[in-house]
């Protein structure tokens, strides 16, 4: 499990089994991340299936749940992301709804775009 950092902006898995070569990744909304989703990938059912109820796993899912709504509560209040001061509020509202930044204040435009 993966925390956004460096472009991607979603919490994500990564699935990689040297011995039979399978290499699968994918944010925790089913997108995919890397390039890939677990399916697509083809990672055996039973592994997706037990990732996808890992504690890990649904903690990403309630990390993106948060997100989202820290993304609505910046549109709420029209912050224009282009002004520092405005971004500055928006990272306060992310991390108070988020509980971590996970991204620098310049970067948080661009992460949210793709939430």
């Amino acid at each position: 499990m993966d925390r956004p950092a460096g472009g991607e902006a979603k919490p994500h898995v990564h699935v990689d089994n040297n011995r039979s070569n399978i290499h699968g990744a994918e944010n925790v909304d089913g997108t995919p991340s890397h390039g890939k989703t677990l399916n697509g990938s083809k990672v055996p059912k039973d592994v997706q299936k037990k990732v996808k109820g890992s504690p890990d796993y649904k903690k990403g899912q309630q990390d993106l749940n948060k997100m989202k709504k820290a993304k609505q509560e910046i549109n709420r209040q029209n912050l224009d992301l282009s002004k520092w001061k405005d971004v500055v509020i928006a990272a306060g509202i992310f991390v108070a709804i988020v509980g971590v930044a996970f991204f620098a204040p310049e970067a948080l435009p661009a992460a949210l775009a793709v939430i």
